[in-house]
């Protein structure tokens, strides 16, 4: 699992509560169908002064066929494509 620092984002988990700011994300359950594609779980939450995660919201994030072409042995280059898909940015 990959905790990723990134340009806060507001992030509404349900109807029920309000928006919360975002600063990071988790990139989990990397998918592989060797030779072909790859996707995750890009996990938004909070991360805290401990370096406690809270997960806000989680969707599934998918390379294109040309990103998963590059990828190499490159696992940053993986999570860069997954923020990039994402519209996430580093922090």
């Amino acid at each position: 699992m990959t905790t990723v620092a990134i340009k806060p984002v507001t992030v509404s988990p349900s109807n029920v509560t309000p928006p919360v700011i975002a600063n990071a994300v988790q990139i989990t359950n990397v998918d592989l169908q060797l030779g072909k594609s790859a996707s995750a779980y890009v996990c938004l939450g909070v991360l805290g002064e401990s370096e406690s995660f809270t997960l806000l919201t989680r969707s599934t994030v998918a390379m294109t066929d040309a990103q998963y072409a590059k990828w190499g042995a490159d696992d940053d280059y993986a999570v860069n494509c997954f923020l990039l898909n994402a519209n996430l940015e580093r922090a």
